[in-house]
């Protein structure tokens, strides 16, 4: 699974209830809150009460190597995210565009995750 294409497309769909201040609740998920709902090998959680974090396993990339490169790389990216979510109230398909020219500028980099883990 390509995780930015999904991502996008997800956010493009009307199949989440887009909330504010919160990853999920029984209303529905920020643009974050969607990623673990894409693949398992993705979580969200609070780190601290000023960093909420995502958290790829590495038993679900396909080159852990070359993925924790890219994951760093938007881990840069992700608080904007956050801001576009909860501060700006950004619509889902507008998150959307903006990762998609994040994408296309170079400012992140397409990580490939495997459906299930790797066989050890």
């Amino acid at each position: 699974m390509l995780l930015f294409k999904s991502w996008i497309e997800a956010l493009r769909s009307d199949k989440y209830k887009q909330i504010y201040g919160e990853m999920e609740n029984e209303n529905g998920v920020c643009a974050g809150g969607i990623l673990p709902k894409l693949n398992k090998g993705i979580s969200c959680g609070m780190i601290n009460l000023w960093d909420s974090g995502l958290h790829f396993s590495k038993d679900f990339l396909l080159n852990e190597k070359e993925s924790k490169i890219k994951f760093d790389k938007f881990r840069n990216m992700s608080r904007e995210i956050a801001t576009w979510n909860d501060k700006d109230k950004l619509t889902f398909p507008e998150i959307a565009h903006r990762i998609e020219a994040a994408l296309l500028s170079g400012a992140i980099e397409e990580i490939e995750l495997l459906d299930e883990p790797k066989e050890i």
